[in-house]
């Protein structure tokens, strides 16, 4: 019988561990991404999609000028996962970027557009 009680309580303990992972892999990131070599319309396009990603919270742009943009972006997802989601929507949309990150930093420049771009009328 004692057994079964230290089994059960085991159970609750790992069960307490995993919800506090969950809450810390759930925690409300911000990051600061820079858009460089981007045309507005190339941030439009990505922004309509940085909103759909899984986790987003909000963005506000930080700055713009005709070299660059800057947002800033708040989510429940790991720097990982963000970037990840960025290079697969980039790609979807027919760019070619390079992406780097420091901390919570992303830079992601604008390298080319591909030969399956889609035009504006398609996104």
């Amino acid at each position: 019988m004692a057994n079964s009680h230290a089994l059960v309580i085991q159970t609750a303990n790992e069960g307490k561990i995993k919800t506090k992972q969950n809450e810390v892999n759930n925690a409300v990131v911000e990051y600061q991404l820079l858009f460089n070599q981007f045309a507005q319309t190339q941030i439009l396009q990505l922004q309509s999609f940085m909103r759909q990603y899984s986790g987003y919270q909000s963005d506000n742009t930080i700055m713009q000028n005709s070299m660059s943009t800057e947002l800033k972006y708040t989510t429940t997802a790991s720097k990982e996962q963000l970037i990840n989601n960025l290079q697969k929507t980039a790609s979807h949309l027919g760019m070619q970027v390079l992406v780097r990150t420091a901390e919570r930093q992303i830079n992601i420049r604008f390298i080319k557009l591909t030969s399956k771009s889609l035009p504006y009328k398609q996104w």
